[in-house]
């Protein structure tokens, strides 16, 4: 991972990144997700990567009172990343839940585990809200939408889950 912030002149912050992941799979003696009837596959060894890059972007708006502070940040990011990759026959553990919150809004990357990793070209817009108080209480809502713009979605199709197969 790498990640950089920018602030320009008038308090824009600019945030661009990179990601990158590599993945090894080796499985023997494995039968087929795909098939009601137990079905062996070839044992093999899959070499799996993904590389993303893309920026964030907020403009935070700040507000003092005698009490309290808060911040208003309209914020955007967009995301580049391969168009799609072959996950469907890998096995599925720990990617099986999608938790999708308003905390994973603008992640890199939304799924649950490391089974599965999204694809494609995704734009997340929103608005970030945080108040803190002078005696230490505080609040942050984050409101938006996610946006797939180009490539697989891998929401769509994460894969088989061999236990719906026994």
């Amino acid at each position: 991972n790498w990640r950089r912030k920018f602030i320009d002149p008038v308090g824009q912050v600019w945030t661009p990144f990179l990601n990158a992941r590599g993945d090894v799979y080796n499985y023997s003696d494995a039968l087929s997700p795909a098939t009601t009837v137990p079905t062996p596959i070839p044992s093999d060894t899959v070499l799996q990567g993904n590389a993303a890059a893309g920026v964030l972007y907020s403009y935070p708006f700040v507000a003092h009172t005698a009490s309290a502070s808060h911040v208003v940040a309209p914020t955007a990011q967009v995301i580049v990343r391969q168009s799609k990759a072959d996950q469907f026959f890998l096995p599925n553990e720990d990617a099986k839940s999608l938790v999708f919150d308003d905390t994973l809004l603008f992640d890199v990357d939304k799924f649950s585990g490391y089974d599965r990793f999204e694809t494609g070209t995704r734009a997340n817009i929103g608005l970030q809200y945080t108040f803190q108080a002078n005696n230490g209480l505080h609040a942050r809502a984050v409101f938006g939408q996610s946006y797939q713009l180009a490539g697989e979605n891998t929401y769509t199709n994460p894969g088989f889950d061999p236990s719906s197969c026994l």
